[in-house]
């Protein structure tokens, strides 16, 4: 509603339209804005559609496993390394003595 509205001459600013009145540029058609798309529109099944949805899922579960996976590799691998950092120290044990 407020896009048309922007669009509409108003007679309180000069018969001119508030987008008109504050940026200068020229309005256009709100159903221009509407109707305007810049990818063709395509016609398909529920069927289909549910589809290429389940796909698209898929692929992204498939996506963050493989993700899980090298992050958790990288994780023990650096955690390996500090260990051995800490360990190659002298006067550094990995555990607690009481004596």
């Amino acid at each position: 509603m407020q896009l048309i509205l922007n669009q509409v001459l108003s007679p309180s600013l000069g018969n001119i339209s508030p987008v008109i009145a504050m940026t200068g540029i020229p309005t256009i058609s709100p159903v221009a804005q509407i109707v305007a798309c810049e990818t063709p529109c395509v016609v398909t099944s529920m069927a289909a559609a549910m589809r290429t949805k389940q796909y698209a899922i898929s692929r992204t579960q498939v996506s963050l496993v493989d993700l899980h996976k090298n992050l958790a590799a990288l994780n023990r691998k650096r955690r390996e390394q500090e260990r051995a950092s800490v360990q190659s120290k002298p006067g550094v044990f990995s555990g607690t003595i009481f004596a």
